[in-house]
């Protein structure tokens, strides 16, 4: 529909969207932190100290399978073939 011409930005601007999201999700998380425990973030140290779990979690995150009940698509069942 766009074509090659308007699809490329297209495609390139949902990457580049998603990337500022997490990125701007994070730093709000590490604001956060900072501002409810009283942590100062003048030294680039104190943001690694604070953000540093938060990448390990998001890490931890990544490696666990979600699935409840197996793939639920339309037109598929649980049952075993």
């Amino acid at each position: 529909m766009l074509g090659a011409i308007g699809g490329t930005p297209a495609i390139l601007a949902v990457i580049i969207l998603l990337i500022t999201s997490g990125d701007t999700a994070f730093r709000s998380a590490r604001m956060i932190i900072a501002d409810y425990f009283n942590f100062s973030q003048k030294k680039v140290l104190n943001r690694i100290w604070i953000a540093l779990p938060l990448f390990i979690i998001s890490i931890a995150l990544t490696q666990i399978d979600f699935t409840l009940c197996g793939d639920t698509s339309p037109g598929q069942t649980n049952q075993p073939q």
